[in-house]
């Protein structure tokens, strides 16, 4: 199925709230030079919601899910966006295989307590930030083979709980990981925040409990890690830059 906005389009596909096992495969949704504010919307209390093989372009938020409770997405991409992925109170769901690129705001936004999402092999790159977790309540979330490159900051984490394996954090003009007040209890293993424009790693002051393990940031224009407080290092790697490891000013 291919769908294509002349003119002005509200949604391409909209799910009603309390319909459940909906599967929506193998088309694209196009602006086509139209406003499509909204790709596919599922707006809330759905379960059993699963997306393979969809391609987005030119929506202002292309897949935005809310309260939904069990879903998949697979084999998405999303193309000259605003948002590429927002999620709002969703719990138990699957991301793999997709790319949330070359979006002005986020590829990916996570709002409001979203719980035991897990990202595999997902990209979210050449965008305004690549994974936006801004919601304090969000946690379990697990994000591994994540690429959030050439962005303005790689990854933003205010949450606590999350845990990212092999990510990769390079290249963005900011920052590749920035970890924000409340965000605690987070885990970085064996990801790669190097060759940004200011800090590999940049933990707020009030940042605490979060560990990174066989990280590297090596080559960045400011810091590679800026370490806040009773946070642990475990096996992390700084080599090039002008700086490896920068304490906050709460802990000089």
């Amino acid at each position: 199925t291919i769908m294509r906005a002349s003119g002005t389009l509200g949604t391409g596909i909209s799910i009603a709230a309390g319909v459940s096992n909906v599967t929506i495969m193998n088309g694209a949704i196009s602006s086509n030079g139209g406003t499509l504010t909204t790709g596919i919307s599922a707006p809330g209390v759905n379960s059993g919601i699963l997306i393979d093989n969809v391609t987005i372009v030119g929506a202002t938020t292309c897949f935005n899910l809310t309260n939904v409770r069990g879903f998949s997405i697979k084999n998405a991409q999303t193309l000259t966006c605003t948002t590429g992925l927002s999620l709002t109170t969703c719990t138990n769901g699957n991301v793999s295989d997709s790319a949330f690129d070359g979006a002005s705001t986020a590829g990916i936004t996570m709002q409001t307590t979203c719980k035991g999402i897990q990202f595999t092999d997902v990209s979210a790159s050449d965008s305004g930030i690549g994974l936006d977790i801004t919601a304090g309540g969000a946690t379990g979330i697990v994000c591994t083979n994540f690429m959030a490159v050439n962005n303005a900051t790689g990854i933003n984490v205010a949450s606590n709980g999350n845990k990212f394996v092999n990510c990769n954090t390079s290249n963005n003009t900011v920052n590749g990981i920035d970890v924000i007040t409340p965000a605690a209890g987070n885990t970085f293993i064996g990801c790669n925040a190097g060759g940004n424009g200011g800090d590999g790693v940049n933990i707020a002051s009030t940042g605490t409990g979060n560990t990174f393990e066989n990280c590297t940031a090596g080559g960045n224009t400011t810091h590679g890690f800026v370490v806040g407080i009773g946070n642990s290092f475990a096996k992390c790697s700084v080599n090039g830059g002008t700086n490896g490891f920068e304490a906050t000013v709460a802990m000089l």
